[in-house]
């Protein structure tokens, strides 16, 4: 499980990705707005990456599967969702390889797009 530090240093990051999740159009506001507090978290591409795989797309691929949220939550709830996840996760049996590869996969199909955007925004702006 995550230290208090390492929860607090995350938590503007799962705000960002769980953007991703809502049920509304993910337009070029959006794809800014998430890109610039991604670039201010200090976590590099493949970390951000990760923490969008491992962290926040399965606790928040259950808002695609109903009618979800589409306006956001609050930092408390993001906090809420993720670390009930992962408290989950931990109390589960590991899947093998094959299967947790899978499993990452198929809960990042429904945001793949959209974080394709977003990695090109992080890029962009870093390359400038």
């Amino acid at each position: 499980m995550l230290k208090p530090d390492e929860v607090e240093r995350r938590l503007p990051v799962w705000v960002a990705l769980s953007e991703l999740f809502l049920d509304a159009e993910f337009d070029e506001i959006a794809c800014r707005y998430v890109a610039e507090r991604l670039r201010c978290s200090g976590f590099g591409l493949q970390e951000l990456e990760d923490i969008l795989r491992d962290e926040v797309a399965p606790a928040f691929l259950p808002n695609f599967l109903v009618a979800g949220e589409w306006s956001g939550w609050s930092p408390e709830a993001v906090r809420d969702i993720v670390l009930s996840h992962l408290e989950k996760q931990s109390n589960r049996p590991r899947l093998p390889v094959i299967l947790r590869r899978r499993w990452r996969q198929w809960t990042m199909e429904p945001v793949a797009r959209d974080w394709e955007k977003v990695k090109a925004t992080l890029i962009s702006v870093s390359a400038s």
